[in-house]
């Protein structure tokens, strides 16, 4: 019976020992991570410029990305995840593949195709060969550049993709160059700026955000918008850690704001607040194309269009100081639509909100009694101008 109690008291420390064990990152799936490798093949297709609707040349390319994983894994040859085979996957890879770097290609067909690269390219088809070899891969994010991350069984092994000597790299030794004889300008490094490791499937995010900033030099701004919001869905906290993204945003955003698109302007604004939620210039923007918003379509009479563009900023706007900022402009405009449309419930609404925003009583009282007035002069409402239900309101 005592040696019974003394086995149960050793099983109970050890489940605790175990239990105390520091859980490994790679064990944790993402919420932005594609397991499925035919589907992460698709989505890097298509986020490098083939459209969905070309199924036939999108299984084509699919197809001979799977065949040329399919041979990497023959050549390195059956084991374990160790750090030699780690080794020989990036020779072989850099043998047989990886012909040509060139910064512009992002798409993996072009790797089967010429065998022309980048640090895009290269991190996704080598993390895609290294999974299939029982490797635990993550990429690598530093400003303006992709390494990838391999768990060998001696430990994270960290690989410059672009480069045929760039295995077991230690990131203290880079160096910010524009030119180097062996590397081109796929080393463009910097060491003392943090690194950032996501999952594989990111790199499908940062390939989108490539695409977004071409479409965007070529003048094709919302294009360049859509773009980006499918690299953040990729790649969560992208606005956060990855600068380019909000700056695009912010270059978007004032390219339509100066040309007067401000429907535009406020789409985009709506889309940076939502990724950097607080931030006080995203704010600002946002609540500068909302007000401009609203005054074109008070000009229009879309009052319903008007009223929604408001009600929606409470999503994105976390400031009460902003929205009373706000209330306080953009409510006499809003106030003056709903009684020319005779939409009285609406006009009360927004006296009363412009009424907790204004400091100045008598300004407050002389918007009441002129509102109240003019509602009984009014006859019966006209039904065509009574607003939609805020649900089916858009700006």
């Amino acid at each position: 019976m005592r040696r019974q109690r003394v086995f149960v008291i050793a099983l109970f420390i050890a489940s605790c020992w175990f239990a105390s064990l520091p859980v490994s990152h790679s064990a944790t799936v993402p919420p932005a991570e594609i397991v499925d490798e035919g589907e992460l093949i698709r989505e890097a297709l298509v986020a490098a410029g083939i459209e969905p609707t070309e199924s036939e040349r999108l299984q084509q390319y699919q197809s001979r990305i799977e065949r040329a994983l399919s041979d990497i894994v023959w050549r390195v040859g059956p084991g374990k995840p160790s750090y030699r085979r780690a080794n020989k996957l990036h020779r072989i890879v850099h043998r047989n593949y990886f012909e040509t770097y060139d910064i512009e290609v992002d798409g993996l067909q072009h790797i089967v195709d010429d065998g022309r690269y980048n640090c895009l390219s290269s991190v996704l088809f080598t993390g895609l060969a290294a999974r299939r070899l029982g490797f635990e891969a993550r990429v690598v994010e530093y400003p303006g550049h992709l390494v990838i991350e391999l768990d060998t069984r001696s430990g994270p092994v960290m690989i410059e993709a672009t480069s045929p000597f760039g295995f077991d790299i230690q990131p203290t030794r880079f160096r910010r160059t524009s030119s180097s004889e062996s590397f081109g300008s796929a080393w463009l490094l910097q060491a003392n700026d943090g690194s950032w490791r996501v999952p594989l499937s990111s790199a499908i995010g940062f390939t989108w955000l490539n695409r977004a900033w071409r479409s965007f030099e070529l003048g094709r701004t919302l294009e360049a918008v859509d773009h980006l919001e499918r690299a953040a869905s990729f790649v969560p906290g992208l606005s956060d850690q990855v600068e380019a993204a909000p700056r695009l945003l912010a270059r978007a955003f004032v390219r339509e704001y100066d040309a007067g698109r401000f429907s535009s302007a406020f789409r985009i604004a709506e889309l940076d607040s939502r990724l950097s939620p607080g931030r006080v210039t995203t704010e600002d923007r946002l609540l500068a194309a909302a007000q401009k918003r609203i005054e074109q379509l008070a000009l229009s009479g879309e009052l319903a269009r008007a009223v929604a563009i408001r009600e929606r900023l409470v999503e994105t706007v976390h400031s009460e100081d902003s929205l009373a900022r706000f209330d306080r402009i953009t409510g006499p405009t809003i106030v003056a639509v709903a009684v020319r449309r005779q939409a009285w419930e609406i006009a009360a609404r927004f006296v009363e909100r412009y009424a907790l925003s204004e400091p100045d009583l008598v300004e407050i009282e002389r918007l009441r009694q002129w509102v109240d007035s003019r509602q009984m002069r009014s006859g019966p409402p006209d039904p065509r101008w009574l607003p939609s239900p805020l649900s089916a309101m858009r700006p």
